[in-house]
């Protein structure tokens, strides 16, 4: 994990020096890897040393195991709204949940529990497959929000950000990855079996869990 932390200073080093410089995501032919979109940049800009400090531990879900994976755990019960507080957190505001109440994915990363137990299936049976799939972001802090919508505008105003209390990373059941071609290929084909969706066309880096 530490080499992980070192790794994510050198992006933020690399992207400070692309301030300014708006990006669009876009696949390389020559290379056959999808250019990183602003989103993943973004992740690497917002982190905080506390953030990346806390990228060398090993997140668990409160008790004496990580949460469940496992296609028994991937459905949850009830209606599922596809916006707004999710089950088990209507008592906190978008992006004010405490890490106590979510669940553990890869990278260092949560989301509320039925999305990480469907997203840490996927992921697995994507590693079975041969397909990387690297998380850069996932639950959102609402300062984490803010920031993102006065560097980089909101959607309603030609920009790329939800309104600050909207976000769906802010409830915990939106993804950004980290896709070259063949693993963007493998994900519009098998994600919607776990309930992941990509659910705009500008942004195929952000999936979101509507099961």
């Amino acid at each position: 994990m530490i080499e992980n932390v070192a790794a994510a200073r050198g992006r933020i080093a690399a992207i400070q020096s692309t301030i300014g410089t708006r990006i669009t995501p876009t696949a390389t032919a020559t290379s056959g890897a999808a250019t990183p979109d602003f989103r993943e940049m973004l992740a690497q800009r917002l982190a905080s040393p506390a953030a990346l400090a806390a990228a060398t531990t090993t997140p668990t879900w409160p008790g004496t195991s990580p949460w469940p994976t496992g296609t028994a755990t991937t459905t949850p019960t009830g209606e599922i709204p596809s916006s707004g507080p999710l089950p088990g957190l209507e008592a906190y505001p978008n992006g004010e949940i405490p890490v106590s109440a979510l669940a553990p994915i890869p990278d260092g990363e949560y989301l509320w529990g039925p999305a990480a137990a469907a997203f840490n299936a996927m992921h697995a049976d994507a590693a079975r497959a041969g397909i990387a799939l690297g998380v850069t972001d996932a639950y959102r802090p609402l300062a984490d929000q803010e920031r993102l919508a006065e560097e980089l505008g909101l959607y309603s105003q030609g920009g790329w950000a939800a309104v600050p209390g909207t976000s769906q990373h802010g409830w915990g059941r939106a993804v950004d990855l980290e896709l070259d071609d063949r693993a963007q290929a493998w994900m519009r084909e098998h994600a919607q079996d776990y309930g992941v969706h990509e659910t705009g066309p500008n942004e195929p880096l952000h999936w979101e869990y509507h099961p």
